[in-house]
């Protein structure tokens, strides 16, 4: 009887383990820049700071790969000519010199209390025009805290990355590693 326990616990594991790593290979695919975080209505530096990392962090934490706008520019540095180009042609090569799938342009237009953001997310791979967003969402905040605006950041983030997780192709299986057959060999048996 402790031996099927052994047995269960193990193949629980091997599954547990299986799983997990079938999670984290599909979201380490996913790489995503953010070229542009443009605030609107004169918001004080620390809340642009705030705002920018909420939308950073909604990426982030579904284990998605970004380029935040610092490090997008500093890699965007010896490429002059990409720095402020929408053309389609422009959003692929930026997508090949940064090595990413996908680029995401933030506006927030902040007055006084209220926020209200969108998020374009363009394609850098396929046929398709990159300079046309693959989606774009978003979301608004009336009178609020830097807190909830925050959120409402994290929520964009989270919206835009359901579209690359529509669209994403499916996970190959993994192949099932064989489990040992029951009952045991007569070496695991008890001889008492």
């Amino acid at each position: 009887m402790a031996a099927m326990r052994l047995y269960a616990a193990a193949a629980l594991g091997l599954l547990a383990l299986t799983t997990t790593a079938s999670a984290r290979a599909a979201t380490a695919r996913i790489r995503v820049a953010i070229p542009e975080f443009q605030l609107d209505g004169s918001p004080p530096p620390a809340l642009g700071i705030q705002l920018q990392d909420g939308f950073v962090l909604g990426w982030v934490r579904a284990g998605v790969q970004v380029l935040d706008p610092s490090d997008t520019a500093k890699k965007l540095e010896g490429h002059p000519e990409l720095q402020r180009c929408d053309a389609s042609p422009c959003l692929k090569a930026i997508g090949q010199v940064l090595d990413v799938g996908y680029i995401v342009r933030v506006k927030v237009d902040v007055a006084g209390n209220s926020y209200k953001s969108v998020g374009r997310l363009f394609s850098t791979e396929g046929a398709a025009p990159a300079a046309l967003p693959i989606a774009t969402e978003s979301k608004s905040c009336d009178v609020c805290t830097v807190a909830e605006a925050r959120a409402v950041m994290l929520r964009l983030a989270d919206g835009l990355r359901a579209h690359i997780e529509d669209n994403a192709p499916p996970i190959a299986p993994v192949p099932a590693t064989p489990l040992p057959t029951w009952p045991p060999s007569r070496s695991c048996t008890n001889r008492g």
